[in-house]
């Protein structure tokens, strides 16, 4: 089984343009990968990057260190593409990605889909990146971000079965 993202932009009041991504998507994997296309791949160039990463729905992306330089590929296209999902992070529905990564200004949120009571699915803000600092960023970060994503997953979800 995989681990689902959705990388996109997020907007005022909640709401996201995004891609999904439909394999490696969990943080250990995919900042390293963002990072890797934001200051290798565009230079630095925030605009351009975001642009690549929501170009099309994707399979997989490539390992940071293929990412070398300008002109690389950076994933494989997802055989199923379309136009970009558009949606709120606190109305998730059930085909959506377990994380989603959402570039605003210069910073990138990292979100994780919990259930609610109700039978309601959200994502909710596990941590914030700086675009310029995520080449700085540790492997032991990623990691404990992506504990605290996968505990408040089982958290939540186990808590509100007996409110359903």
């Amino acid at each position: 089984m995989t681990t689902r993202a959705l990388i996109g932009t997020e907007a005022p009041g909640g709401r996201y343009l995004a891609r999904r991504v439909h394999a490696d998507g969990y943080p250990q994997a995919i900042l390293p990968v963002l990072c890797a296309v934001v200051h290798q791949v565009h230079g630095g160039d925030l605009t351009a990057a975001v642009n690549a990463l929501t170009a099309t729905h994707w399979s997989s992306l490539r390992h940071p260190a293929a990412l070398t330089g300008p002109g690389v590929a950076i994933g494989t296209p997802s055989d199923i593409n379309g136009v970009a999902h558009a949606g709120r992070l606190d109305e998730a529905y059930a085909g959506d990605q377990e994380w989603a990564y959402l570039f605003a200004g210069h910073r990138i949120h990292g979100y994780v889909l919990v259930h609610r009571p109700g039978y309601r699915l959200a994502y909710v803000a596990l941590h914030c990146w700086y675009v310029h600092d995520l080449p700085t960023v540790s492997d032991a970060e990623l990691r404990a971000v992506q504990q605290s994503g996968y505990l408040r997953r089982r958290t939540e979800t186990y808590s509100t079965r007996g409110q359903r």
